[in-house]
């Protein structure tokens, strides 16, 4: 992060390289700028900026609402550096696209240790002395004993833990990855010892301080105050790509705020050792074969054989030429609409702890946790799930009604069609949540009004099947919009970035001008 802050220096260092000299006039005496005439001007800009500029500082910005301020869980031991990498800019597109289901995950990790910090003192003390005596090879010391008393958990903790940072060992090996309720039942039990876990511990294996999550909070604070200012400048032009990166900062601030004790880019885990032999009910995984099996998305007929080549090549050209035309133009599309709807119901959907390296799905003993892991606490109700969605769907429509601020006339753009593809975009992405809260709010309230119709005595039994079918088809009409709504969803989000960088070749002058304050802090722009 401090590298972030000297680049960001530096180039405030280069565009004040560009600022306009102060030239003398024939007019004046002694070749003296006349500050009359400045007065008299006050839309002249001494420090106008570039295009060039105008991308860098949003490209800073969107870097620092998705690339910083999402905070990855901690990948597999046995991971590739180019698979962390794919994974990692796999969670910034998801954070550009569709950030809306970032915070939804970010609040459920947030809720989750929350919960866990004010569940741990009751578990703490709620210890049987006579069970930790009978399992444990011996009495507790009274240093030991009051060691433990001292053990703090707080919301560090909470994050850590459900970004699978704590491993059980058993018998010197990696044995499964550790979970809220697997945990407290060893603890309770005596067979695992949590003093030494600090949260200065946990803290060493973030890659960013509390300095650093400042400075990249700052930097999104700032933009959005200038945007603000140009907005409500009556000199100056608020660009389309300013616009969509105001709307991803005021997300990206959310994200900080949610996962601001969570560990940042931590890639090792805490080994907790296993005092005595215990029964684990999710049995190891057998790391003997190192090799993964390929996965492919393709169906057999569409692949071909390279030693067929051989045996007749017209004909192995004329398949091999077809099946590369299928999986290019039908099977890889599918895929990746396939893989992105699994994405989204991973984040939705609470998932189990365990993580399968292929499909990143759960699976009984993984060392890692799935991409959008959260755990699941006692109080993690439907209700609270709900909640959940409801705050994340309003804020993407706050996220939409910021690109609908292009319909005013503070952005300027070349052409109608270019305006009118705007604002239809940012209707849709303002308006497609609403489709979705109502989705998942019918989804909600479902069981309870097929218990209703059940428990209901005067109905007849015709007129309850009904009204169960009629609940039914319109819960599956209206699950079939919310599908078809997600592509509509992504391709509004794409064309709108698309239309921000071709409108910046058209940028006026106005737009062109800069804040008057904006080099106050020299580093953040």
């Amino acid at each position: 992060m401090l590298l972030y802050a000297i680049i960001l220096y530096y180039s405030s260092l280069y565009k004040s390289s560009y600022a306009t000299p102060l030239s003398s006039s024939p007019e004046l005496d002694g070749g003296t700028l006349s500050l009359t005439l400045l007065q008299e001007d006050s839309s002249v800009d001494m420090c106008p900026r570039t295009r060039l500029e105008i991308i860098w500082s949003c490209l800073a910005t969107i870097l620092a609402a998705s690339w910083v301020a999402v905070h990855p869980n901690i990948p597999g031991r046995y991971e590739s550096k180019l698979k962390k990498t794919v994974r990692r800019i796999e969670l910034m597109l998801c954070a550009i696209v569709t950030p809306e289901l970032i915070i939804y995950w970010a609040t459920r990790q947030w809720y989750g240790a929350r919960e866990m910090e004010r569940e741990f003192p009751s578990i703490r003390y709620g210890e049987s002395l006579i069970q930790s005596l009978v399992r444990v090879k011996g009495p507790l010391t009274y240093e030991d004993s009051q060691r433990r008393k001292g053990i703090k958990w707080t919301k560090t903790h909470g994050f850590f833990l459900q970004m699978g940072g704590f491993v059980l060992y058993k018998q010197g090996k990696p044995y499964v990855v550790l979970q809220w309720d697997t945990l407290i039942e060893l603890y309770q039990a005596g067979r695992i010892d949590l003093a030494d876990i600090t949260e200065d511990k946990i803290n060493d294996h973030s890659k960013a301080d509390g300095f650093g999550k400042a400075i990249a909070l700052l930097q999104t604070s700032w933009f959005i105050t200038q945007c603000g200012a140009r907005f409500f400048d009556t000199h100056l032009v608020l660009t389309e790509l300013e616009l969509i990166t105001a709307a991803l900062s005021v997300l990206g601030f959310v994200m900080y705020i949610l996962w601001w004790n969570k560990p940042f880019n931590a890639e090792i885990p805490i080994a907790i050792t296993l005092l005595d032999d215990v029964r684990i009910d999710c049995p190891p995984e057998d790391q003997s074969n190192t090799e993964k099996p390929v996965i492919s998305f393709f169906p057999k007929w569409t692949q071909f054989r390279v030693a067929a080549l051989f045996a007749n090549p017209f004909r192995c050209y004329k398949y091999a030429a077809l099946s590369i035309l299928i999986q290019v133009f039908v099977f890889i599309p599918w895929a990746v609409g396939w893989h992105i709807l699994r994405r989204i119901d991973q984040i939705i959907r609470i998932q189990a702890y365990n993580a399968n390296p292929v499909f990143d799905i759960a699976v009984p003993g993984a060392l890692r946790v799935p991409t959008f892991h959260s755990a699941t606490v006692a109080d993690f109700s439907d209700a609270v799930r709900h909640q959940m969605l409801h705050g994340s769907f309003s804020l993407a429509m706050l996220f939409g009604a910021i690109h609908c601020v292009g319909w005013s006339d503070k952005i300027i753009f070349h052409s109608h069609a270019a305006s009118m593809l705007w604002r239809i975009s940012s209707a849709a992405i303002t308006a497609i949540p609403v489709i979705w809260g109502l989705g998942f709010t019918v989804d909600y309230v479902q069981p309870k009004v097929l218990g209703i119709v059940e428990i209901s005595g005067p109905c007849e039994s015709n007129t309850r099947q009904k009204i169960r079918k009629i609940y039914n088809v319109s819960s599956y009409i209206l699950y079939c919009v919310v599908l078809c709504t997600i592509p509509f969803y992504i391709a509004s989000r794409v064309l709108l970035l698309i239309l921000a960088l071709v409108e910046l070749r058209f940028a006026p002058s106005n737009a062109l001008a800069n804040v008057r304050w904006a080099n106050v802090l020299p580093f953040i722009h």
